[in-house]
């Protein structure tokens, strides 16, 4: 109700407002586009409460034994708040900082203009510090396959509870992604890609095989993220692109 979200609320295009029990109401969870959403209704936190932030991550991590961390979608008061920590001398943690390609959440979901690298490379030598290594960038390709089904799939899902078959949706044009791979690898970044679907990962190596084509072989091992659904044809091509599967299948356990 703080964010605005009432029975007269209608689902963004890709994302749902949760309601159950036949009643218009939300429950209080929402999916894909409907979080984002909410996210940008919020007030945003003070570098203070940042920095708390920081501090009860290194503390958590190390309770578990993790000295270093990759942050794997990182905004500019986030990397700010590691590097003012770290140089207060409380970080104790090395951390790797997947900078966001845009600063507006929502522009990250396919803005059809290429990535500011100048912009992103700017804000990597700022925000750097002893602990805190900034040479990433984080690149978000579909959605997630959960009963939003915005995963981009090579194969339809299985009908929705309305009939409805779709293979989700790729945020990045295909061309779009190559040509900003090449940009990232030959400015130094390491680039994480969120791949939840099968057509997403082909579309991730895809511009990983175009920047080791146009820039040889930088020795920045780019990831696909999640990458819980390979094609058999593609599982050989991460060996041969020296690419990451940075595998989390879990959380998206069950899927439709």
């Amino acid at each position: 109700a703080l964010a605005g979200f009432n029975a007269a609320t209608p689902d963004p295009p890709s994302g749902r407002i949760v309601r159950e029990n036949g009643r218009p109401v939300p429950n209080g969870i929402l999916l894909a586009h409907a979080s984002m959403d909410a996210f940008s209704r919020l007030p945003a936190p003070s570098a203070d409460d940042q920095q708390r932030a920081v501090r009860e991550a290194a503390r958590i991590a190390h309770a578990f034994g993790f000295t270093g961390l990759k942050d794997a979608y990182t905004f500019a008061a986030e990397a700010r708040a590691y590097q003012a920590v770290d140089r207060a001398g409380d970080l104790n943690l090395w951390v790797a900082t997947c900078l966001a390609s845009s600063e507006t959440p929502n522009e990250t979901y396919g803005s059809g203009a290429p990535i500011d690298v100048a912009r992103l490379t700017r804000l990597s030598d700022e925000v750097k510090s002893t602990h805190v290594l900034t040479r990433f960038a984080k690149i978000i390709l579909d959605g997630v396959p959960t009963p939003a089904r915005t995963a981009a799939m090579l194969h339809p899902y299985l009908p929705d509870a309305n009939g409805v078959i779709g293979s989700g949706m790729l945020h990045v044009d295909p061309e779009l992604l190559k040509r900003d791979l090449i940009a990232l690898d030959r400015a130094g970044f390491t680039v994480k890609m969120h791949a939840a679907g099968d057509r997403s990962v082909r579309e991730g190596l895809d511009a990983i095989a175009a920047a080791r084509r146009a820039n040889g072989r930088s020795g920045l091992r780019h990831e696909l993220a999640h990458a819980g659904f390979v094609s058999p044809e593609d599982l050989p091509r991460f060996k041969e692109l020296d690419a990451v599967a940075e595998s989390s299948p879990t959380i998206w356990f069950p899927s439709p």
